[in-house]
């Protein structure tokens, strides 16, 4: 297996339980607990109207300041 895919398995096992997410898995978070719990979903769907999802973060040339 090449290292790159062995560092990057071992990085989504060990994320979460360090409590450390990456923008897609917050995404799927979500989603997931809306799929499971429709009270949850309802209750966001009457109270907001738009999600404003702020990733400018991953648009920066990755120089630091």
């Amino acid at each position: 297996m090449p290292e790159l895919l062995k560092i990057t398995k071992l990085i989504k096992k060990l994320s979460p339980e360090r409590g450390r997410y990456d923008f897609e898995d917050m995404i799927n978070l979500v989603i997931e607990a809306f799929a499971k719990d429709k009270d949850l979903l309802r209750t966001y769907q009457e109270r907001l109207q738009y999600f404003l999802i702020d990733e400018y973060q991953d648009t920066n040339s990755g120089k630091i300041k």
